[in-house]
């Protein structure tokens, strides 16, 4: 391969040997003005070894005058010869293939793509409103029982004080009515009282919540539509 033409200008000469790998190129080696021929031949004994996929070298003239370079080659291998991007595209397109390459990976192609269903907002709401409704009921519950409790020791009480007032200090039924006797009396019907009290509150609510259940089912049934026959 024939020199660069020479612009008559005072310069530095190299001759630098590239080496492509993958897709990378990268300097391997360089010589002097005076050692062309050893640049080529070593480029040509590059071009079997099994991680490199092809040589060049290229020439640089810099003037150090103007700092300006110029570079040509003047070598290169057989399988580049059809196309070959010089050293300064190829390092040019390093960045922008590699940003093509992560943007790639972190987008792959929308066919690729399996589509996941997006999830109805109200699912998200559906677990606090959940543990607001256990809350709540639990606190009803909790509620109920000691409106139980308290009517019934209400009762309880009322029924002690009735049989307290009506219980007579002589004997019943050959029974003692003073002391120890008369005051495990009064402990039996207040707990009788307070167990009879609880029963049927509990019943009565179970029979009015029984009641609204039926009222509320029959304000949502439909009501029947009559038709008209000529």
């Amino acid at each position: 391969m024939a020199d660069p033409p020479q612009f008559g200008m005072a310069g530095q000469t190299t001759y630098e040997v590239y080496v492509l790998q993958g897709t990378r190129w990268e300097i391997h080696s360089r010589y002097n003005a005076v050692q062309k021929d050893a640049a080529i031949q070593e480029a040509k004994s590059l071009e079997v070894t099994p991680n490199i996929d092809a040589t060049k070298v290229v020439k640089e003239i810099y003037n150090a005058k103007d700092g300006v370079s110029e570079e040509y080659t003047i070598y290169k291998s057989e399988a580049l010869k059809k196309k070959t991007p010089t050293v300064r595209e190829v390092f040019a397109a390093a960045p922008n293939s590699a940003a093509r390459a992560a943007r790639a990976a972190a987008d792959p192609p929308a066919p690729h793509r399996t589509a996941k269903p997006k999830r109805p907002a109200t699912r998200r709401r559906a677990a606090p409103k959940r543990r607001q409704q256990k809350k709540s009921s639990i606190l009803n519950l909790v509620v109920k029982v000691l409106l139980v409790m308290l009517f019934s020791m209400t009762v309880a009480a009322v029924s002690t004080a009735v049989g307290a007032m009506n219980l007579p200090y002589t004997d019943l039924f050959g029974i003692s009515m003073a002391g120890n006797s008369r005051t495990n009396v009064l402990f039996i019907v207040f707990v009788v009282s307070f167990v009879l009290s609880a029963l049927m509150t509990r019943s009565l609510n179970h029979s009015v919540r029984r009641l609204r259940e039926d009222a509320r089912a029959r304000r949502c049934r439909p009501k029947p539509t009559h038709q008209r026959t000529d």
